[in-house]
């Protein structure tokens, strides 16, 4: 969905395309070797890495954060000279403001959106007693805003691979999350079921 921005970052002159391409096709060993036969694959770009052996990875709120330009710089290596780089971090940043990459993540209103997130994820600093690294926050933003647009739509992610595990293993801080993120249910008349819950966990855990 975010294809767009990201195309408008990098000049023509650079001869590199953007494909937008589906993450779980990207799982699959046969689909990587259809895209390797009519594509010379740079790097991948997204929320979640496929980890293609010997293909760099660059996460979105590395983009949104600013923190991408060291990888930018090894992934055009050869294919755009020091400007041109520039240029094209520059443009990055201007992009991928992370208004406007929710802004296409999603159809509902943006700034609604981050005003409930900003009371979900401020209620969370203060059940866990701690201050969320800002590249936490980005990731909560994105993730959640998706899973919004997921939950309305009614198609939620429903696996959650170590489910089971998590449930029994730390119920305190799935409750605090539950808590947390009862405000999106209240608003937007959604329940938020325990897959998505387990991913909210990952990002938290990660930070």
């Amino acid at each position: 969905m975010f294809a767009p921005s990201l195309e408008d970052s990098i000049p023509k002159e650079a001869g590199v395309d953007v494909i937008a391409y589906d993450h779980q096709l990207l799982l699959s060993e046969s689909s990587r070797q259809s895209l390797s036969q009519f594509y010379d694959i740079i790097a991948v770009v997204g929320t979640a890495n496929p980890d293609i052996p010997f293909i760099p990875y660059i996460s979105l709120d590395d983009l949104i954060s600013g923190r991408g330009d060291v990888r930018l710089e090894t992934v055009f290596q050869g294919i755009a000279d020091t400007d041109m780089i520039q240029t094209i971090n520059d443009r990055l940043v201007h992009n991928f403001s992370l208004k406007r990459v929710i802004a296409q993540l999603t159809i509902l209103d943006t700034g609604k959106i981050l005003e409930h997130l900003d009371i979900c994820i401020s209620t969370l600093e203060r059940l866990l007693k701690k201050r969320l690294a800002n590249e936490t926050k980005i990731n909560l933003y994105v993730h959640a805003s998706c899973m919004l647009e997921r939950l309305i739509r009614q198609i939620p992610l429903e696996n959650y691979p170590a489910q089971q595990t998590l449930s029994q293993s730390d119920k305190e801080t799935l409750c605090m999350i539950q808590d947390a993120f009862s405000v999106i249910e209240d608003t937007y008349s959604v329940t938020i079921p325990f897959s998505e819950i387990g991913y909210i966990y990952d990002i938290i855990k990660s930070n």
